[in-house]
């Protein structure tokens, strides 16, 4: 025979099992759409690296970018010369509007590899999502290049 007070607890043992079961497939749940959707946005940027146009990452002479950085309307470029085993960091401000005001040389830096780059550009938009970059340069001919780079 039962006590009134089992009774009461065997049920609230049972709802607390399956409160416990529903928050684990909850969790479970969460995990796969996160992934399901880091992978949609994986193939995007895939979709995105093959039609990338390329011409300026060419213009640039240092195809080997090992990292893009955004701080406070700063966008900061490593690359590495591996011909030449010099490694580059180069800083450049960014207005509102990401117009560059100016820019900053590291020691080291291939003032003409910069500077070929920059002196067709009228602005510079940049997004950073987990460890990808798209650079959306403008040029002055109205032309806009969009690149995708993948933090190092």
């Amino acid at each position: 025979m039962k006590r009134n007070g089992s009774i009461l607890i065997e049920p609230l043992i049972y709802m607390f099992i399956a409160s416990l079961i529903m928050i684990l497939c909850f969790n479970m749940l969460s995990i796969y759409i996160k992934e399901f959707k880091a992978e949609k946005f994986k193939s995007k940027v895939n979709k995105a690296l093959e039609t990338a146009d390329i011409t300026i990452k060419s213009r640039i002479n240092v195809p080997y970018i090992t990292n893009v950085c955004v701080n406070n309307n700063r966008l900061f470029i490593e690359h590495d010369d591996i011909q030449k085993k010099i490694k580059y960091k180069d800083e450049i401000y960014l207005d509102k509007n990401s117009s560059i005001i100016k820019i900053n040389y590291y020691e080291g830096t291939n003032l003409n590899s910069i500077n070929n780059i920059l002196e067709d550009v009228e602005s510079i938009e940049l997004k950073e999502k987990g460890s990808i970059i798209y650079m959306k340069i403008r040029l002055k001919e109205e032309v806009e290049k969009i690149l995708v780079y993948e933090k190092g």
